[in-house]
């Protein structure tokens, strides 16, 4: 959580930003910047006091953008989209509004146009648990246990409501 949000003072929408770096330097690092506590009042000393050290391993235009995120200070915080779309790590790619809202809406639509969609959606599903071995893939892709088959054979179950 942003520094405002763990004080339980005012926050604003500077903290989402925040919350958008911890979640970049995770995808990026494999873990968080810092390590947790077992309180908000310990997280938060740890929080303002915690000097964020981005990896040698990051990209310099993607520590700039983390680090623009990670700031403690929210008014001095990356908080804008269009500071976001202005950083150097996004150079070259573009942020066109309307590729941007009609892509996503084209695959939705070509997906209700097809009626074996279910059909293809539990293949593909069987087909993504593959590379986790040793996972019980029954237990997810067998039809869930519900209280009717539970009770099949058993002594029916009496109620109270108090």
């Amino acid at each position: 959580m942003a520094p405002e949000v763990l004080s339980g003072g005012p926050y604003n929408h500077a903290a989402d930003w925040w919350s958008l770096g911890i979640l970049l330097f995770s995808l990026a690092t494999g873990k968080f910047p810092l390590p947790p506590e077992q309180d908000h009042c310990g997280m938060l000393r740890r929080v303002r006091s915690f000097p964020y050290e981005m990896p040698l391993s990051l990209s310099p235009p993607l520590a700039m953008l983390i680090t623009e995120l990670l700031c403690k200070m929210p008014a001095r915080r990356l908080r804008t989209l269009d500071r976001f779309q202005r950083q150097t790590f996004f150079r070259g790619l573009s942020f066109d509004q309307n590729l941007l809202q009609r892509h996503p809406v084209e695959v939705i639509l070509e997906l209700r146009e097809r009626p074996d969609r279910a059909a293809k959606a539990r293949r593909g599903l069987a087909l993504s648990l593959q590379p986790f071995n040793g996972f019980d893939y029954d237990s997810i892709l067998s039809p869930p246990n519900t209280p009717d088959a539970q009770l099949q054979g058993a002594a029916p179950r009496r109620e109270v409501f108090v």
